[in-house]
């Protein structure tokens, strides 16, 4: 059927209604970015829309081209300046680093690390352990570390000579390897629930390195919010008390780079994202074929150097292992 001559064609239609919409969702895109940004509240709902930062920045750059393509040009370069100040975050993630001057310390030690949330059902053990073992780190971090891993990994967990462990049926076992000498290892339990975190004094050649394993519980409920902002308000402390030597803090965070508890826990230990001009991608995917978030971690004290870093292959969990090699100066 041919359309009439005093309707407009449909493509010229389709464009007005998409036009619309991107309008509104310019607009309200932008608010809600406004909103979070300068908004101080830590409360559950502002910090889990942080995490999302990333699609906030894709859904306001569409709609923005979009609204471009409708020639409502006031709303389509208001969607392309909100997205570019949204971005401003990512800058420092893909600015290439400057060469560190050289140390006060003297020459440095350098070791791999490799930090990876199992999931607690064993999906596919074999793929696991070819790329643990095709790692080969010197030091080894296992968040959600059940009897069943155990089991299937201990022709990986049994080639470290210093280990220690807390195997649980629950999504918060966990376990750490060395193959570096340590001065000190055990495991302290943080937060109301008392979440284990495995605290090591590693000796990198002649360089003591505090490091700290975590598993943070996830914020997507109110409750476990609270639980979640307890572990942090205690992790501090844990960083903190070997102020004076090399830091690591390493593991699921279940937390973004975006939202004010990550930055506040930056702030409060004067550590830094490894990840801090190689990229930010995601080391945890939903169910939705592409959709991630990055909240798998490992943060450094001024004392430590990261010359690699990069996320592994699909493993069979929903998380996607973290490996470094860092220098304690």
């Amino acid at each position: 059927m041919s359309e009439t001559p005093d309707r407009p064609p449909f493509r010229a239609r389709l464009l007005t209604g998409l036009g619309r919409r991107a309008v509104f969702a310019v607009w309200a895109f932008t608010l809600v970015f406004l909103f979070l940004r300068l908004s101080p509240s830590t409360g559950w709902l502002p910090e889990l829309m942080r995490h999302f930062l990333l699609y906030l920045i894709v859904g306001t750059l569409l709609a923005g081209g979009i609204a471009l393509c409708s020639r409502r040009w006031l709303h389509g370069f208001v969607g392309l300046l909100s997205a570019a100040a949204m971005a401003m975050p990512l800058v420092p993630y893909y600015r290439k680093q400057a060469e560190p001057a050289e140390s006060m310390y003297g020459q440095g030690a350098d070791f791999s690390l490799v930090s990876c949330n199992l999931l607690r059902i064993v999906k596919d053990p074999e793929t696991m352990r070819r790329v643990l073992k095709e790692w080969n780190p010197d030091v080894l971090l296992l968040q959600e570390y059940t009897p069943e891993w155990s089991a299937a990994l201990k022709s990986v967990t049994d080639t470290y000579p210093h280990q220690l462990g807390r195997v649980q049926d629950d999504p918060f076992g966990i376990w750490f390897g060395s193959r570096l000498p340590l001065d000190e290892v055990r495991v302290e339990d943080v937060g109301a629930k008392r979440f284990p975190v495995v605290i090591a004094r590693i000796k990198a050649n002649a360089r003591m390195v505090h490091f700290m394993g975590v598993h943070a519980t996830n914020p997507v409920a109110k409750s476990r919010a609270l639980l979640w902002r307890d572990q942090f308000g205690e992790y501090p402390d844990l960083v903190n008390s070997k102020i004076d030597e090399a830091r690591v803090f390493a593991g699921d965070l279940n937390c973004t780079p975006f939202c004010l508890t990550f930055t506040g826990f930056l702030e409060a230990t004067g550590l830094q994202d490894s990840a801090l001009g190689f990229g930010l991608g995601s080391t945890w995917y939903s169910p939705l074929p592409g959709c991630g978030l990055p909240i798998d971690h490992v943060l450094v004290s001024p004392r430590m150097e990261v010359l690699e870093r990069e996320i592994g292959p699909d493993t069979g969990s929903d998380h996607r292992p973290v490996r470094v090699k860092l220098r304690a100066l």
